[in-house]
């Protein structure tokens, strides 16, 4: 009777170890699944932050390059005055 007993034990035992460790299995595929997809999120969202980054660089870039322009601009105009005479009723004629 205590070998039938002993058995008992350990065969329950036993089933309770393989249930314990397969609930945590499952429990660590389903974390692990979990774990990729935020990755594969994260790696999305990077790649249109990086996308975004160099569209706003470029939008940044053209932006500065007309603010240049304009102040290159703004510098000829004294130097156009002082070249040409400006006379209402007439054109503008060049002194040379």
């Amino acid at each position: 009777m205590d070998d039938f007993k002993a058995l008992a034990i350990g065969v329950f035992g036993g089933l309770i170890v393989l249930g314990i460790s397969k609930v945590y299995r499952a429990y660590r595929i389903k974390s692990l699944k979990q774990d990729i997809e935020l990755l594969e999120f994260e790696k999305g969202h990077l790649a249109e932050m990086k996308r975004s980054s160099v569209e706003m660089n470029r939008s940044s870039f053209k932006a500065l390059f007309a603010v240049l322009i304009l102040i290159a601009l703004a510098n000829l105009i004294p130097a156009f005055f002082r070249v040409c005479r400006f006379i209402p009723t007439q054109r503008i004629r060049c002194i040379d």
